[in-house]
């Protein structure tokens, strides 16, 4: 899929009239896992438009098993087994089938991109969890066009079984599909194996992708390898008519059946997403925050488009505001690079907070970056892989962000905030010392009918907070009313500053189960 550059994808996104927006997702055996919805009604509160949703269960074939359409409460959780176990649909019948909840209004809501989360629970309560990706397309606005899709971890670990869901549309075909398997290091990335997928032609038709069968090339050459673990990525190829090709994918857990999540990203192919700052304080920048009980590593797979220059990559303490390192250099050619990793205990065991800066004589505008959080303790079991971009300088300051979330036995709700960005870089040494940060939070719970509110205050030095959902619901409400809360939602209105993504990192640090991703 061609793109035309970062600022003129977002200029065209609020030019265009939309009046649906939907997204997708793969249901699993809803025996084992549930399948939940987590949104709030922001369509209300950012725009004060009314919404209609319409949700409609799909069997892998297409065949719509199940209908419903409702008006969202200010704070929504919708259980997809609940909702079949209501009609007596029997839960084998969906396995690999699709859940799509549908935004539909008669006033223009801009994004066809809805802010829902979906969420994975097993019945002991592991979780993982993605926000919206993929969907499929009304008739009117079907378009022909090619896709490549990757940029997600591929374990090679057997205790996991790294998948793709790919689906269809109301007419034509996903067809041409190819899988390719890529073998990267720190000196080449090698094309090491190219197979033909069945092409989907039934209307909503959808597959689960199971790449194990794909690896044993990877396998193989990990066995001869020295490293440990050699980096393998996957790009899935093809055609199609009726979806917007993003696609939820991840490593499933073979033994406890519960799937890892995240979204592909485009294989960026041409060079109007590059763009030429002007000095070292026009570079694009990532905040790495963590917290004591997790690590963290960061990964970046060669992605970018085949003519982009070699980038150097400093690394900066967001509490000293002096740089780490500096010889850190990133080559994102897509093809032609090579995997680029960093990770919290090994290349800067001593700080917390920490931040990169990517600059060269020419910059991708995009350079995904995929955080892989994980618990100290179980840190072979369970990780995110959050899927993300670097913030480039000329992207415009946002006045709200958003989140929901669970309350969950034993898990913490941390929220980690950064306003770590090209604005607060001094120099290639040093960042800006006092910053300004003011912000509105409000919180709502489910078993609440009102938004609670408190101005929170973080000037000074530290690129890098973090607040608990736990000690703000404590602030804000009487503890009868959280003891009995199952799930919440969150927002910020900017006063004053500008913040970098925010991180939504939920852990168990007793079991090491974790999930989370990026706010809206």
């Amino acid at each position: 899929m061609n793109t035309r550059g970062l600022v003129e994808d977002e200029l065209a996104l609020q030019k265009q009239e939309t009046f649906r927006a939907a997204c997708l997702f793969p249901i699993f055996d809803l025996n084992k896992t549930d399948l939940i919805f987590l949104f709030q009604n922001y369509w209300k509160w950012k725009r004060e438009i009314d919404v209609t949703l319409l949700l409609e269960i799909r069997s892998q074939s297409g065949q719509r098993i199940y209908v419903d359409k409702f008006t969202p409460k200010e704070s929504n959780k919708i259980s997809i087994r609940e909702k079949i176990l209501e009609k007596n649909i029997n839960a084998q019948i969906l396995n690999y089938g699709t859940a799509e909840l549908s935004v539909l209004s008669d006033k223009n809501i801009i994004f066809p991109f809805p802010a829902i989360l979906g969420v994975y629970v097993k019945n002991n309560n592991v979780i993982s969890l993605v926000h919206s990706a993929g969907r499929t397309l009304k008739i009117k606005e079907l378009k022909k066009t090619s896709f490549c899709e990757t940029n997600f971890f591929v374990s090679l670990n057997k205790m996991y079984n790294p998948f793709i869901h790919i689906f269809n549309g109301p007419k034509g075909k996903i067809n041409n599909l190819k899988l390719q398997v890529w073998e990267s290091s720190s000196k080449e990335t090698i094309l090491i194996s190219e197979n033909k997928i069945r092409e989907l032609n039934k209307p909503f038709e959808s597959k689960i992708l199971f790449l194990r069968e794909f690896l044993d090339k990877a396998l193989e050459i990990q066995s001869k390898s020295s490293n440990s673990e050699i980096k393998v990525f996957c790009k899935i190829l093809g055609d199609c008519e009726s979806i917007y090709p993003r696609f939820i994918c991840g490593n499933y857990h073979v033994n406890d059946e519960i799937p890892f999540i995240t979204h592909s990203y485009r294989d960026i192919r041409n060079s109007s997403d590059n763009f030429i700052p002007k000095d070292i304080k026009d570079s694009s920048t990532i905040a790495l925050p963590i917290l004591d009980d997790l690590e963290l590593s960061t990964c970046i797979y060669p992605t970018s488009n085949q003519e982009s220059e070699k980038i150097n990559i400093n690394l900066f303490d967001l509490n000293t505001n002096k740089v780490l390192q500096k010889n850190f250099t990133l080559d994102p050619r897509s093809g032609k690079g090579n995997f680029f990793e960093i990770k919290s205990g090994l290349h800067y065991p001593k700080f917390k907070n920490v931040g990169l800066t990517a600059f060269a004589q020419e910059l991708p505008s995009r350079i995904h970056v995929n955080l892989m959080y994980k618990c100290k303790k179980h840190s072979e079991y369970a990780f995110t892989d959050i899927a993300l971009d670097f913030i480039p300088p000329f992207l415009k300051d946002k006045k709200n962000y958003w989140f929901d979330g669970l309350f969950v036995n034993e898990y913490k709700n941390a929220i980690l905030i950064s306003n770590f960005k090209s604005s607060v870089i001094q120099n290639e040494k040093k960042l800006n010392s006092i910053i300004r940060l003011k912000f509105k939070f409000f919180l709502h719970l489910n078993n609440c009918e009102r938004w609670k509110m408190k101005e929170i205050d973080l000037t000074g030095e530290n690129k890098s907070h973090v607040l608990f959902i736990e000690d703000l619901s404590y602030d804000l409400f009487k503890s009868s009313t959280i003891k009995e809360a199952k799930h919440f939602s969150w927002r910020i209105e900017m006063i004053e500053g500008s913040l970098q993504d925010i991180y939504c990192i939920s852990f168990n640090k007793k079991e090491g189960y974790i999930y989370g991703d990026h706010s809206f």
